[in-house]
């Protein structure tokens, strides 16, 4: 939705749209998608333009951790919803049926989860593959 709104001046994408998603996406498969998305957004920035990565819970920490990063500037938003909103939402965007509950349940209080990196500065997230700083 919020995609459609910004298009065509700013391009979407979420992980899945950068590569086909593996049966079990693993951390290094994550990592290297972030890589991609900053460096499409490098591509973009040259020509006065951003990107908007959304969908997945993205941890901001991933996309600070790649390799490119520091070439661009990185904005952050988080949004939150309850399980029922978020459930009715991965509905409407035609998830199976069968994975709403766990993948609602999975993805509720991420902004909370992903927002720790953000607000405090010894923080570094075990996804980003560096060893946390006090916050195992």
């Amino acid at each position: 939705m919020i995609a459609a709104t910004l298009a065509p001046a700013v391009p979407a994408v979420e992980l899945r749209d950068l590569d086909t998603v593996p049966q079990t996406p693993t951390l290094e498969w994550r990592q290297r998608m972030a890589e991609r998305a900053v460096l499409r957004a490098q591509e973009l920035d040259g020509h006065g333009r951003h990107l908007l990565l959304a969908g997945d819970p993205v941890a901001p920490g991933e996309v600070v951790a790649a390799p490119s990063a520091p070439t661009i500037d990185i904005a952050v938003c988080l949004l939150d919803i309850d399980e029922t909103a978020q459930r009715e939402r991965l509905r409407r965007r035609g998830d199976p049926e069968e994975h709403l509950r766990a993948m609602s349940r999975l993805r509720t209080g991420c902004a909370v989860t992903l927002a720790i990196p953000g607000t405090c500065p010894t923080y570094c997230a075990p996804a980003a593959g560096k060893p946390c700083g006090g916050h195992g």
